[in-house]
């Protein structure tokens, strides 16, 4: 029998074939929300959502009038959009002020590994409540890490306990990454896409 022979795909070409681009920052994101611890503890943007993101952030124009547009060439997607604005949902909780209750038992452990200059029991409770209501403006997340970073050594001399002001610091710390993502997710959600229309020399390298 004659049998027509199919050259056979390149190894690169095939894995094209079966195995079609997903998106990249739409997986990352839904990847994140399923890892989710659950307490409001923030899970790190993988590498590649944290480019893409950037990429969308640095393509976003201002006008004098203060607002914002990006062109319709650099704009997310309407799955990427999806996944910024899961993401922005998410940020927003993890940031949000923890209140006195939340952080208090963070502060007590605290206070009670490491040593504290003077005073007895009673004005210990005292000083308990007096962190809880200067602290309580943070996340959550931010208090329970600076606090555990004076308790392990990572902050302050291991030994006496710190200032509030020092476990603020610590704490601020770990909110910024997070804060400034979450400004630039908004301001790439809350942008307005728009057409430009392209010379002759851009719609060929675009095409």
């Amino acid at each position: 029998l004659n049998r027509r022979l199919v050259p056979a795909l390149p190894r690169s070409e095939k894995t094209q074939i079966s195995r079609p681009r997903k998106n990249s920052c739409e997986n990352s994101m839904n990847e994140i929300i399923r890892h989710d611890s659950g307490r409001g503890m923030p899970v790190d943007l993988p590498a590649s959502s944290a480019r893409k993101l950037a990429f969308f952030r640095s393509k976003i124009e201002t006008n004098q009038r203060g607002e914002s547009s990006i062109s319709a060439d650099f704009a997310p997607s309407d799955d990427e959009r999806r996944g910024l604005a899961r993401r922005d949902e998410r940020l927003a909780g993890w940031l949000a002020p923890a209140g006195e209750r939340a952080v208090l038992p963070s502060i007590s452990s605290l206070m009670q590994s490491l040593h504290h200059r003077g005073g007895d029991e009673e004005s210990r409770e005292v000083l308990q409540r007096i962190w809880a209501s200067d602290l309580a403006d943070l996340p959550l997340f931010a208090v329970e890490r600076a606090c555990a970073d004076f308790r392990q050594g990572r902050a302050g001399d291991g030994k006496w306990l710190p200032t509030q002001a020092e476990v603020r610091r610590v704490a601020l710390g770990h909110v910024e990454p997070f804060r400034k993502e979450h400004s630039a997710v908004r301001a790439v959600l809350s942008a307005q896409m728009v057409e430009k229309p392209r010379d002759q020399a851009e719609r060929k390298r675009v095409a």
